[in-house]
């Protein structure tokens, strides 16, 4: 349905009719122009996005942030232009660094994500020229691999806790390799800083509430080596976020440990602690359970 002479309004109000969620539309936007434009490396004079869009080429990571922002921004979706500074493929600690340009997904309520719209589109090879291969490795990369090899001019939007300065990162040699990739894969899940767990306690029960984001886990917890029946463990799921909340009612007094581990569903990875602590309980009239 979407046709040549179809506008950027066009184009973001069928992504808007067609598909439910943010992060549905961000990437299909995405997908559209990786199937209908051809990337070149130009340094062409500035056109609008209308331009771009008629054209069916995109000459530069200016044009394809420009172009993607525009289509997401006309359907509804926050995204927000960022400026900042890139390594490229091979440097060494020493080189310089170049000026360059990325999305950040804004999904309210203090979420957001970071693209590299241009680098999706496939890596840069080493006569400049960018191969066809589409690499999910940039669309929503999490922070802590994003800054191996992007840094923003305001520290803000690096989304880390503990943010780094320039000076820090040229001295970091480039590290994202096909081995960085896969690696990155494999263990792509882990407990997000943003979100504590929240313990409750009443007479011998402890409730643990934790949230994972966009990750869907088959999780376990074990209590001294033994494993919790699946029925305690209650998990409510919402686009962005599994909200785990686990319970565990206590027969005895005494110091327990707790396990808590997760694995990606359908994958054949180790599964990984999510969190671990000791619970020393002590309770006067505590009821006696069957075992």
């Amino acid at each position: 349905p979407l046709y040549k002479s179809s506008t950027i309004y066009d184009i973001g109000k069928y992504f808007k009719i067609k598909l439910k969620y943010i992060l549905e539309i961000s990437s299909g936007i995405l997908y559209y122009i990786y199937k209908n434009f051809k990337i070149n490396k130009t340094e062409d004079e500035k056109r609008t996005t209308e331009e771009i869009l008629n054209s069916g080429e995109i000459n530069s990571y200016s044009e394809m942030c420009e172009l993607y922002s525009d289509l997401c921004n006309s359907s509804g979706v926050k995204i927000l232009i960022i400026n900042g500074f890139i390594k490229q493929k091979g440097y060494k600690v020493g080189d310089s660094i170049h000026k360059y340009k990325w999305c950040l997904l804004d999904c309210g309520q203090e979420k957001k994500f970071l693209i590299d719209p241009y680098l999706s589109m496939g890596e840069e090879k080493d006569d400049n020229d960018l191969s066809s291969d589409f690499k999910p490795f940039y669309f929503l990369t999490d922070p802590e691999f994003f800054i191996e090899d992007h840094i923003p001019d305001e520290e803000k939007n690096q989304l880390l806790i503990k943010t780094i300065r320039v000076k820090e990162f040229t001295k970091k040699p480039y590290t994202v390799t096909e081995e960085f990739y896969s690696n990155v894969y494999k263990y792509n899940f882990h407990l997000k800083n943003y979100y504590k767990p929240e313990f409750n306690c009443k007479d011998s029960e402890i409730d643990i509430k934790f949230i994972l984001d966009g990750y869907d886990l088959e999780v376990d917890c074990f209590i001294n080596g033994r494993k919790l029946p699946e029925d305690k463990i209650k998990i409510d799921n919402s686009e962005f976020r599994n909200n785990y909340d686990i319970k565990i009612i206590f027969t005895s007094n005494g110091e327990y440990k707790v396990n808590i581990i997760g694995k990606k569903i359908n994958t054949v990875n180790e599964p990984q602690t999510l969190l671990t602590f000791k619970i020393n309980v002590k309770i006067k009239n505590i009821i006696k359970h069957e075992e």
